[in-house]
């Protein structure tokens, strides 16, 4: 564990592509060419879980003005893949 995070602090000392890099690592992009993993999986060939297992917030238009708090839990959540149920059970705390 050590190492993945020396590895991936030591990208950002690197490179000035920092979002590109976020973009890539968040399946918002492809790379041009490699791969990278996030918990064993690949960002190119495994998107959906991979969105699955991480939390993103950009730092600027994370949130749509135009819509509530519950309508901002909904929209993420479904593009999460997070079931209509699971959200409707969550909104109960």
């Amino acid at each position: 564990m050590v190492k993945k995070l020396f590895d991936f602090d030591c990208l950002f000392y690197k490179t000035l592509k920092k979002t590109t890099t976020f973009k890539m690592l968040t399946t918002e992009i492809l790379p041009s060419e490699g791969d990278a993993l996030i918990s064993d999986l690949s960002v190119v060939s495994d998107v959906d879980d991979v969105k699955r297992r991480i939390g993103y917030c950009p730092q600027f238009d994370g949130l749509n003005p135009s819509l509530t708090a519950e309508e901002h839990i909904r929209y993420y959540g479904k593009l999460r893949g997070i079931t209509k149920s699971k959200l409707e059970l969550q909104k109960r705390f």
